[in-house]
């Protein structure tokens, strides 16, 4: 019965975009914006099979069989997608994405469906003190949340499924705040109750002199000295730029860090010289690492 409902969806949906909802083929027109991202069924970790739909408003498309990989045109100010899939030999599902309204066109990055729904939990918190971060940001499987006064979020609707435990444990989130180092997490447990509660993320300050409870360092020089005077270093994270650092006449720089995988780059906007970037990747029971470089 379920899936009969579900097949009159769908042919309800395509008929109305065929009536005039213009489709989720075509090209963008004014006051249209293209939304991508990828659809992911979380029982095999990859692209749903046969393909999900995604709608937009009245427009919609299906995904890659590939890749989960869609583009579906909508009108600007479009504010979320909902997803339909009907797995092989299950029940059909639907999951509804938000978003920030779109004036230009939005990446939304992996989204996560899955036979079951559950909600994450979790504090954000400094590493300092334990004390609580408001306005943090999580994000987890196409989910997003803020965190409130006490440090606390809560995502709802997280794709969730009993029989792919693996899979759920592999998902990797992410938090980011203001003035701290972004770190990425996994959960490590099981729902209870429908309820999948993440242990404390406990982030740092990108700011100041003073190093992390653990005094983990990445340090070096940039010669030769004749070029090296007014050198920047800069420390990336992920792609990106957390920490910078201009050397003095004797080419020495260092950053305070907690572990993670780091690349440091060098330039020197004065005389045009630049050296390879470096990998700096921190181990947890690595304290200092060195990264000398020589400017060409």
């Amino acid at each position: 019965m379920k899936r009969a409902l579900y097949g009159v969806l769908i042919a309800v949906l395509f008929a109305l975009i065929g009536c005039g909802g213009g489709g989720g083929g075509g090209g963008t027109t004014v006051g249209t914006i293209a939304i991508r991202g990828t659809v992911l069924w979380l029982a095999t970790g990859g692209a749903p099979s046969p393909a999900a739909t995604v709608q937009a408003g009245s427009n919609a498309t299906t995904t890659n069989t590939a890749d989960g990989s869609f583009t579906v045109n909508a009108p600007a100010g479009t504010s979320s997608v909902l997803v339909l899939f009907q797995p092989s030999g299950g029940d059909p599902v639907t999951f509804r994405f938000n978003f920030a309204p779109g004036t230009s066109d939005v990446e939304l990055g992996d989204l996560v469906i899955g036979a079951q729904k559950v909600a994450v939990v979790g504090k954000v918190l400094r590493s300092t003190d334990s004390s609580a971060i408001s306005g943090a940001v999580v994000r987890f499987a196409g989910r997003e949340g803020t965190t409130l006064s006490d440090g606390s979020y809560r995502l709802e609707d997280v794709a969730y499924d009993p029989n792919a435990l693996g899979s759920f444990a592999a998902l990797e989130g992410r938090v980011s705040a203001t003035g701290f180092f972004p770190k990425a997490f996994n959960p490590v447990s099981g729902a209870v109750a429908d309820v999948v509660e993440i242990d404390d993320l406990l982030l740092s300050s990108d700011t100041g002199n003073t190093p992390p409870d653990l005094p983990y360092t990445i340090f070096g020089t940039v010669g030769p000295s004749n070029l090296a005077n007014g050198t920047v270093v800069t420390l990336w994270l992920a792609g990106v730029p957390i920490r910078q650092f201009t050397t003095s006449g004797n080419g020495q720089y260092g950053f305070w860090v907690e572990p993670g995988n780091y690349v440091v780059s060098f330039q020197n906007p004065t005389n045009s010289k630049t050296a390879p970037d470096q990998a700096a990747n921190l181990e947890s029971n690595v304290q200092v690492l060195r990264r000398d470089a020589t400017l060409q």
